[in-house]
């Protein structure tokens, strides 16, 4: 198969091809040809939507279905009947669009994948787009907050931190520490929580306090587990 695309009008015939190969019976190089083919070329032109046969478009009757289409003796088959609508009015009128064939090759060969920086910054810019949305709702939930909720929640995840660090300082330190954030958040505690709590703040009251006492050795591990315990099922109330 050969593929020819005349590139000029005045072309009236394709020429005769030759075509040449070697018989081993006669160890010679044979040659044949075709007869030329006769042609009539004509210039391009645009191919328009106007150019294009569509089907005739059927409107439903009022109960739904379809009316039976007109059967003539010399007529199509049922269902077949094409006419050619170039007057019609669609949703999407393509009068005069070029439907030829494209043979720009840069733009044939572009890539629009890579258009607007490719795949991953619209990727990123996607995402961003998504994280700000979630921000913007997050802060409106956020600012629709009772103040004074805000406050309280800010309070104890203070007095939380400082429970939490308290283990690294000295006994008497810890004790004092941690009785001053156990008094502070209790009022935010549930009524069966204040005896546990009391418990924890004598106690650490007792070990600040105590005489004889450097204050050095390690804070009683078992006390500041408790205190964690308590401090954070009241955080978690709290928020």
């Amino acid at each position: 198969k050969i593929t020819l695309r005349p590139r000029d009008a005045s072309i009236s015939q394709i020429p005769p091809l030759l075509f040449s190969w070697f018989d081993p019976t006669t160890k010679s190089f044979e040659t044949t040809q075709c007869d030329p083919i006769a042609l009539k070329v004509t210039d391009a032109r645009m191919i328009g939507a106007e150019d294009v046969v569509g089907q005739q478009p059927v409107q439903d009757a009022p109960d739904g279905h379809h009316p039976p289409l007109d059967n003539g003796a010399d007529g199509p088959p049922r269902g077949q009947e094409m006419i050619d609508v170039p007057s019609v009015k669609r949703p999407h009128d393509l009068s005069g669009a070029d439907l030829s064939i494209c043979k720009d090759q840069p733009l044939l060969l572009t890539d629009h994948a890579q258009r607007y920086g490719g795949v991953k910054i619209r990727t990123t810019i996607y995402i961003g787009s998504i994280l700000f949305l979630l921000m913007a709702a997050w802060l409106r939930h956020r600012n629709q907050l009772d103040p004074h909720l805000l406050k309280t929640r800010k309070m104890v995840r203070e007095q939380l931190r400082h429970i939490t660090h308290a283990d690294r300082l000295p006994k008497q330190e810890a004790a004092d520490k941690i009785a001053s954030a156990l008094r502070l958040i209790a009022p935010l505690a549930a009524s069966t929580e204040r005896d546990d709590i009391d418990r924890v703040v004598a106690e650490c009251d007792v070990m600040s306090y105590a005489r004889g006492d450097d204050g050095q050795s390690g804070f009683d591990r078992d006390m500041h587990d408790r205190a964690m315990k308590i401090a954070r099922k009241i955080a978690v109330e709290a928020t």
